[in-house]
């Protein structure tokens, strides 16, 4: 019997990068959920064999069914949908084959947070507290292909010559979601489709954009230092 993995939020890079993999990975079943099943994402996904469920993340009484048979759940959710998160949660709780939910977060998430979700969860479903796994997202390689803008007073972690991990999001967050699947519950995956450093990524960069003036540059990108 294939084991079902809900994806919250289909639409996204992060969740579509999921939904892809797991809706071709054997033993597996993707299930997306939408607010309106009749939308073009929602039938582009439904051609590729992803089942859809019509669901709305602020009506608490529409998510039960969308979680029936459950054994992960994929939950992508911003600071700024904590209360998203917490009806997730209370569904999530109401599936006893819930084997986990996995977050997309960010280095040191909970501290920077005060906790709130996890702290939710300790007090609200402590039966679900080993259930929640951590995929970790760092530097986004498509943002050099956007309007990337850096304000004067912020500053690039490292040294510039010290590699650090860059990730492909759709091509990368399906890979780094099943192999934290495949670690028991309550780890945390930290993964990169490339270790560059801010050296090395400006060299790409500027051999892709190569009509780009010093001035352009410092425009684009004001960062003391990189420019001149």
């Amino acid at each position: 019997m294939s084991k079902l993995l809900v994806v919250i939020g289909i639409a996204g890079q992060q969740d579509g990068s999921v939904a892809s993999l797991f809706s071709q990975e054997p033993g597996w079943k993707a299930r997306g959920i939408t607010r309106n099943q009749s939308s073009h994402s929602a039938l582009a996904w439904t051609s590729k064999g992803v089942e859809m469920v019509q669901v709305d993340l602020n009506d608490p009484f529409s998510l039960p069914a969308a979680f029936s048979e459950n054994q992960a759940l994929g939950e992508y959710c911003s600071d700024i949908e904590l209360q998203q998160g917490k009806n997730v949660s209370d569904a999530a709780s109401q599936v006893p084959p819930l084997e986990r939910i996995v977050i997309s977060s960010l280095v040191d998430a909970e501290t920077l947070s005060g906790g709130r979700f996890m702290g939710y969860l300790r007090e609200s479903h402590p039966e679900l507290t080993g259930k929640p796994s951590a995929v970790v997202m760092w530097n986004y390689m498509g943002n050099w292909l956007r309007d990337l803008i850096l304000e004067a007073e912020e500053a690039l972690v490292g040294s510039g010559t010290t590699p650090l991990p860059h990730i492909d999001v759709e091509r990368d967050t399906g890979y780094l979601v099943r192999a934290l699947l495949e670690c028991p519950p309550g780890k945390t995956v930290l993964g990169a489709g490339d270790m560059i450093s801010w050296s090395e990524m400006l060299r790409v960069w500027c051999e892709c954009f190569d009509q780009l003036s010093i001035d352009q540059f410092e425009r684009f990108v004001p960062v003391p230092g990189l420019g001149r």
